[in-house]
């Protein structure tokens, strides 16, 4: 049984694809996907039967991840008074570099890249990626 609808669309957010659906550009008056949102559809297309209950379960630890940080962000901003609480500051970095890791297993299991330029949680101190030719 190949992905849901449901499981593409799980997929695409954690892979950092667009969730409206191809997003297309015109080159000489010919629509043509624009990233690399093709190379997603066509392996979701290709997954073989056998490896779905892995991604499926990758699928799982992503959507946890996702909650959790979200969950936090807004405990965090509820909070008033934590008296003998003390909040660990490591949690959301290591909430958001356990997402980047089972972010980066999908993307090795599908064989296409994370869209970096919309990679579903982020940090907002990422900054730019310097990139270096030659």
């Amino acid at each position: 049984m190949p992905f849901t609808a449901e499981e593409k669309v799980r997929v695409r957010l954690h892979l950092g694809y667009p969730l409206q659906g191809e997003v297309q550009s015109y080159f000489a008056s010919i629509p043509f996907s624009r990233q690399t949102l093709y190379l997603l559809e066509a392996a979701m297309a290709r997954v073989a039967e056998e490896s779905l209950a892995t991604i499926r379960e990758t699928l799982g630890f992503l959507d946890k991840i996702r909650r959790q940080i979200f969950c936090a962000a807004f405990q965090h901003m509820a909070a008033t008074k934590l008296e003998d609480l003390t909040p660990n500051p490591e949690y959301n970095p290591q909430l958001r570099r356990e997402y980047t890791f089972w972010q980066a297993q999908l993307s090795q299991m599908l064989c296409v890249p994370v869209n970096m330029d919309f990679s579903g949680v982020r940090t907002v101190d990422a900054g730019i990626r310097q990139v270096k030719l030659g």
